[in-house]
């Protein structure tokens, strides 16, 4: 049964055996932070998954699917080297139980394997986990820079205007306009991400996002990010360059595929 506080559901729990606790018998007695890096060693010893991760794919063929938001979930886990299984959801064929879960239906969702809990949404997902393992620190789903922020529904109103139109053109300049404030700040502050040397949530957040601008709107418009964007050009070679990336990677084709799929509805 679902626990509506929770979100638990009264599974086994898959997670360090007594002996391999053994092993690690200071870093058990130690902080709270510390103990939960130490189970993670076990599980990781052990090679078993802390965290179950459903996002959008086919889970027949056993493909990942274009979603941003699942994407931003995989990773925060990959750049968190949280050991994962990840489960897919077909999106034309929802199962009931993802309902009982999130009565909205969507995608991401965790299950915590040693908590035993469920937690839906991203910003929440990246929270709980910023908070459970707290290094590498990224941050929580609202980290600074607040830079981008207009990027999204920019883009999803450019890709949906009518080709051809005036509408479409302001459309496009409005997305423009967000580009170029995403590119001016790392221009700017000569920072190789938002969270500076490293990548920080702010960086997860938004970089799945730019990789969907940049298929849909050359796919659907014909339409490229424009050259003298170099930082933002640049930043994007540069976390499309990470281990993280290349993990979680999904092709441009599956993006092309997802949003036909709104375009026409």
């Amino acid at each position: 049964m679902i626990n509506s506080a929770s979100r638990a559901i009264v599974r086994p729990v898959v997670g360090p055996t007594k002996a391999q606790i053994k092993n690690v018998p200071s870093l058990v007695k130690s902080s709270p932070t510390t103990r939960r890096g130490a189970l993670r060693l076990c599980v990781a010893m052990a090679t078993s998954p802390i965290i179950e991760a459903y996002v959008k794919g086919n889970p027949e063929a056993h493909e990942r699917g274009d979603c941003p938001f699942s994407h931003r979930a995989l990773l925060t886990l990959a750049e968190k080297h949280v050991p994962y299984k990840e489960e897919y959801i077909d999106f034309s064929n929802k199962p009931k139980w993802l309902f009982d879960i999130n009565p909205k239906g969507s995608v991401p969702i965790i299950h915590d394997l040693e908590e035993d809990s469920w937690i839906p949404d991203s910003a929440a997902i990246v929270d709980y986990l910023e908070e459970r393992f707290p290094e590498p620190p990224l941050g929580k789903h609202d980290a600074p820079p607040h830079v981008g922020e207009t990027l999204f529904p920019s883009f999803v109103a450019a890709l949906k205007a009518k080709k051809g139109t005036d509408e479409e053109s302001k459309k496009i300049g409005t997305l423009v306009q967000s580009l170029e404030e995403i590119n001016n700040y790392l221009k700017d502050n000569k920072k190789e991400y938002l969270g500076g040397a490293r990548p920080n949530q702010a960086d997860l957040g938004l970089a799945p996002k730019l990789y969907h601008v940049e298929h849909a709107m050359r796919e659907y418009k014909g339409w490229e990010i424009p050259d003298e964007l170099t930082a933002l050009k640049e930043y994007n070679q540069r976390i499309r360059s990470r281990e993280s990336w290349k993990q979680t990677y999904y092709p441009p084709e599956k993006v092309v595929q997802g949003w036909k799929a709104h375009l026409e509805a």
